[in-house]
């Protein structure tokens, strides 16, 4: 009798003994039948393949799963996780079993329990639960190396434990996932699915950037409390360098089901190779009062090459001391500029970050083929003076080359400009390459409206009215009136345009531009019009009207500063010139005016041999619009059609020296016609045409365009 309790108590020694020395492992697997263990582990850790498994009796197995490595200064730190099924109908105490982790060559090594599982003791009935483990190896032994024993304590047996079989690990087992593919991983006691993109790399001289987005989703039923994770690249050779994640970081909370996309950035020196190069997540706990790290899972890292069919580019990360950012080119567009082309690039600039930061500030040049540089300028869309996570702002990338260079390709680097703006002290930050095939000038179809992005500026909407042709002796001008809408809820003043021409055989002329200054009011609009002159017998039907945001030394332009480039180019199609000429004289069209004249009646003063005309009329003016700018006259004109009398007069609109007054006024014209007392017995009909006359920029009314015309009787007052 006090052998036997000699016996025990010497079994509880060794039991504490090796609870002390090493914790012992259980793994979680939800109950199946023992002859699916393996397919039971596989069902609880969701996508994590078991490496191996093994049966403890007809109701009980064990699983290996989840195996990892990381290297730690002279050694390796294996982690792994043992899953215990209890299908039976009683709990299973899991003191009573231990894993020995040994080599092929019988090298032991000391096995520990992850502090996340240390208070686990039991596997109640039909169920299953998951133990994670770590333990230092050699630096040179490989996972195929390692046995891992599970044993259970026996004290019937010598040693006092019974082996209740050995896992192994296959000769093709891998590490890491492909790029692309998801990955299961438990975190926290939380399922998650991951994957990792392709890298991006930014060559520079001493460092290159390299940048990537992880995807993390929450595919358990709990929200996960992200702890702190670290993400390394590490090389083919063992090198580690660390990445700054974005989103994704230390108590960042993913809900349900939710998934959450995280920023990777970080530099690697030029002269490492980042071919075999992996992503590994670990993660650092205190375990008996040291610090242990432990990688949590592998990914494939390979470099996305530039595809010739991808769209301009794909958002590319980079880092600045403020925080991570992500820039993508939308498009890019080719417009004309006096004897050169200026390239557009629309870049959109992402925090990617979890915590607002500022708008960052950028500088910028271009490569043509990979050989020609091209100073350029970023022209800020907006206002804004920070970001929230997530928010975008918008800044356009000019650069000027000849017209007649023709290039395949264009590499946009984006830099980072110190507080000062220096360019000549600027880093590069990333770059992004897009194809001379992917110009994309937006077009807006013929009386279709362009609308501004209401998130980058002013909300604005921009037609093309009509085009006239107004006509001298051998030239003339073409006009394109543009309406501009304010859809904003406060007044606006008009911006700043540049307009260029583009007739049907090609040729690209400037457009000058006519603006007013008074501010528009909500839901007002302005006139604005853009002219230039051509000759009288130029065909210009099927014309365009490439039109912009004027710009002067990388701002948009305000004031009477001299544009030296535009932005947010768009191409309007012109409609066909309507040519025809009103057969009356009621509310005839003359910019943003209505003339009506009534009561024309014609006389003659025979002592003074004057013929008069005259008349009554009403002039209107449209009062919804803030401003046009069109420098427009009126000249009446009275003609015999044989010749015999011939009036004309030129009138102001409203102002002006001799002015058509807003309102209904009378008013005449008169002309001295000498031998027209002998003649009057032939004068049955006159014509009455008006004309709308246009000023150039500097110059005389001397082209018009006649609008309306009418025959009336001699000496009898019309209607």
């Amino acid at each position: 009798m006090r052998k036997l309790k000699r016996v025990r108590r010497f079994g509880s020694f060794v039991i504490a003994c090796a609870v002390a020395v090493g914790p012992m492992a259980i793994a979680y697997v939800q109950p199946h039948s023992v002859a699916a263990a393996e397919s039971s582990a596989q069902s609880i850790q969701s996508d994590i393949p078991v490496i191996d498994s093994v049966n403890l009796n007809g109701s009980q197995s064990v699983s290996l799963s989840d195996i990892s490595v990381y290297p730690d200064g002279k050694n390796n730190r294996v982690t792994f996780t043992l899953t215990f099924t209890n299908n039976s109908y009683t709990d299973l105490d899991f003191i009573n079993y231990w894993v020995r982790l040994q080599s092929n060559s019988g090298l032991s090594y000391s096995v520990n329990l992850l502090a996340e599982d240390k208070d686990k003791n039991r596997i109640t009935a039909q169920s299953s639960e998951s133990f994670s483990f770590y333990a230092n190896v050699g630096k040179d032994v490989s996972l195929q190396d390692l046995r891992f024993k599970l044993i259970q304590w026996d004290f019937s047996v010598a040693g006092y434990e019974r082996t209740l079989g050995t896992l192994q690990i296959p000769a093709d087992f891998t590490l890491e996932t492909k790029v692309g593919q998801s990955r299961t991983v438990w975190i926290n006691q939380i399922k998650t699915s991951s994957k990792a993109e392709s890298m991006r790399v930014t060559k520079r001289d001493k460092a290159n950037q390299v940048s990537l987005k992880f995807f993390l989703k929450n595919t358990d039923i709990q929200p996960l409390a992200l702890p702190d994770l670290q993400f390394k690249l590490k090389t083919s050779n063992g090198l580690l360098y660390p990445l700054k994640i974005s989103v994704l970081t230390k108590d960042a909370v993913i809900q349900p089901l939710e998934e959450k996309e995280g920023a990777l950035t970080g530099s690697v020196p030029s002269e490492v190779s980042l071919d075999g190069a992996q992503l590994v997540i670990t993660k650092t706990e205190a375990i008996n009062n040291s610090s242990v790290t432990t990688a949590i899972a592998y990914y494939e890292l390979l470099e996305k090459k530039s595809d010739p069919q991808e769209q301009p580019a794909s958002e590319q990360l980079f880092m600045t001391e403020d925080g991570t950012y992500g820039a993508l080119v939308n498009h890019f567009h080719r417009v004309p500029w006096e004897d050169k082309d200026i390239v557009i690039l629309d870049v959109t600039v992402t925090n990617r970050g979890q915590d607002s930061l500022p708008v960052p500030q950028l500088g910028s040049y271009l490569m043509l083929d990979d050989s020609i540089k091209v100073e350029s300028q970023n022209v800020r869309m907006d206002k804004a003076i920070a970001l929230k996570p997530g928010q975008s702002t918008n800044i356009q990338v000019t650069g000027k080359v000849p017209y007649t260079y023709e290039f395949e390709q264009m590499k946009l680097v984006l830099q980072e400009l110190n507080k000062e703006g220096d360019k000549n002290s600027a880093s590069d930050l990333t770059e992004m390459i897009v194809r001379a095939d992917q110009y994309d000038s937006p077009t807006i179809a013929v009386g279709d409206a362009f609308i501004t992005d209401s998130n980058l500026m002013d909300k604005v909407s921009y037609t093309v009215n009509n085009v006239k042709r107004y006509s001298s002796e051998a030239e003339s001008i073409y006009v394109a009136q543009v309406e501009v809408k304010n859809l904003e809820k406060r007044q606006l003043e008009l911006s700043s345009l540049v307009g260029y021409f583009k007739m049907p055989d090609g040729v690209t002329v400037s457009a000058i531009n006519i603006a007013g200054k008074n501010k528009v009011a909500p839901n007002g609009k302005a006139y604005v019009y853009f002219y230039t002159v051509v000759p009288e017998a130029y065909d210009l039907e099927g014309s365009s009207l490439i039109m912009g945001r004027a710009v002067s030394e990388g701002k948009l332009l305000e004031g009477e500063t001299q544009a030296d480039s535009y932005v947010n180019a768009v191409t309007f199609g012109l409609p066909v010139e309507n040519k025809t000429v009103q057969d009356n004289l009621k509310n005839v069209s003359i910019g943003h005016y209505s003339l009506t004249l009534q009561k024309l009646k014609t006389t003659v003063d025979y002592q003074e041999n004057r013929v008069n005309l005259g008349f009554d009329y009403q002039l209107k003016k449209e009062l919804l619009l803030a401003t046009d700018p069109a420098t427009h006259k009126l000249e009446i004109e009275m003609v015999d059609p044989d010749g015999r009398v011939s009036m004309t007069q030129i009138y102001d609109l409203e102002k002006g020296g001799s002015p058509l007054l807003l309102g209904s006024q009378s008013t005449k014209i008169s002309e001295v016609e000498e031998n027209l007392v002998y003649d009057l017995s032939k004068l049955k009909k006159y014509t009455i045409n008006i004309y709308d006359l246009m000023q150039v920029e500097g110059g005389e009314y001397n082209f018009k365009r006649l609008i309306a015309s009418k025959k009336l009787d001699w000496f009898i007052t019309s209607d």
